[in-house]
């Protein structure tokens, strides 16, 4: 992949972060969220862009971009089920459980794709 299309890839993913960032900030009640939880999610975000770009530029195997993946995703899961605990929120309970649900799914995706890559071998 050029140059050309690392940078058009990369001022998409730097526009899907911050359409994101609104859409927490003025839907989902970011408002009302301390500092230190904006910082988190704010280098939650730069290191999703960063890593999406760095899988392009072909930097990334695309088996250590999956497996980050999968732990990202375990991460956002595990938060937003804590999150749902502590606001007593049946809404973000529901909606972490479907997320839970889909990395379920993409870990199903990576063992047996893995399991396949290494009876190749």
């Amino acid at each position: 992949m050029n140059g050309k299309n690392i940078s058009r890839k990369a001022r998409s993913y730097i526009i899907e972060a911050v359409v994101a960032i609104v859409i927490i900030y003025f839907l989902m009640g970011g408002s009302k969220w301390s500092p230190a939880l904006w910082a988190i999610f704010t280098v939650l975000a730069i290191w999703i862009v960063v890593m999406n770009v760095r899988r392009d530029a072909g930097l990334e195997s695309t088996t250590a971009y999956e497996r980050w993946k999968l732990q990202v995703t375990f991460l956002m899961v595990t938060g937003l089920l804590v999150a749902s605990i502590w606001k007593g929120s049946l809404w973000l309970f529901i909606l972490s459980l479907v997320l839970a649900g889909i990395w379920a799914s993409d870990l199903h995706a990576y063992r047996s794709m893995n399991r396949a890559k290494n009876d190749l071998k």
